[in-house]
């Protein structure tokens, strides 16, 4: 994503009520992004919702398997945020 399309899309969740943005006094430059309670209260929703589609898309793995694929999904997850700073 460019940075005109997040700006678009944040733009559009704080005309909805989802976010709020706040300067960061930190850095002038840059700007806080903070949810809203109308944002927090779907967030029980949507998690069952990706609950429900991790075990229907892993429903095919054995328990060994589920845990070997957590496991390794987890390590490139360690990757990315290691070579991203």
């Amino acid at each position: 994503m460019d940075k005109s399309s997040v700006a678009k899309m944040l733009m559009r969740l704080e005309k909805d009520g989802f976010i709020t943005k706040t300067a960061n006094p930190e850095d002038t430059r840059s700007m806080l992004i903070s949810l809203t309670d109308k944002a927090d209260s779907l967030i029980p929703s949507a998690q069952a919702i990706v609950n429900d589609w991790v075990e229907e898309s892993t429903s095919c793995l054995t328990d060994l398997e589920r845990r070997n694929f957590y496991e390794l999904l987890e390590k490139v997850g360690q990757h990315i945020t290691e070579t991203m700073k």
